[in-house]
């Protein structure tokens, strides 16, 4: 049975000062033990929500109807090629964010996209890349006029 809850403002476990690029109910994964390689994914109550300023993971408590942060969250902060590429003259932050039930895509300030996924209720970096906006742009006016020409 499908239903919607309302999210009442107080400690609710969401982040509610500052907006929400994304949410989602993820999958639980489990890494097959004899080869450490493999992976399944079960349906679970896992909750990700995502801001300017971080990657939470979220489960419900059952018995009060509130979420409370489950494993650790993700900051931009944690970005290695934050520290090797620095945007100029502003805090990092999460610009964009896709997310379906087991992969998370942020789009960090300064063109940075990062790949994570779940792993033990642990945000796993799995890639990161620097794509400066001047290129991405470039890429985007090419592709474009592509399809004008």
């Amino acid at each position: 049975m499908n239903s919607i809850s309302r999210v009442v403002s107080g400690s609710t476990g969401f982040i509610l000062n500052h907006p929400t690029l994304a949410v989602r109910n993820v999958a639980r994964r489990f890494r097959d033990k004899a080869d450490h390689v493999s992976s399944s994914y079960a349906d679970s109550s896992l909750v990700v929500q995502v801001t300017p300023k971080v990657l939470i993971l979220l489960e419900p408590d059952l018995l009060t109807g509130e979420y409370t942060e489950a494993g650790e969250s993700w900051t931009p902060e944690n970005s290695e090629f934050l520290r090797q590429y620095p945007p100029d003259g502003m805090d990092s932050e999460i610009v964009a964010a896709s997310i379906n039930p087991s992969q998370f895509l942020l789009g960090l300030s300064g063109g940075i996209i990062v790949l994570l996924n779940l792993n033990e209720n642990r945000f796993q970096v799995v890639r990161q890349v620097f794509a400066p906006p001047q290129l991405i742009s470039d890429n985007i006016y090419k592709q474009s006029s592509a399809y004008t020409q």
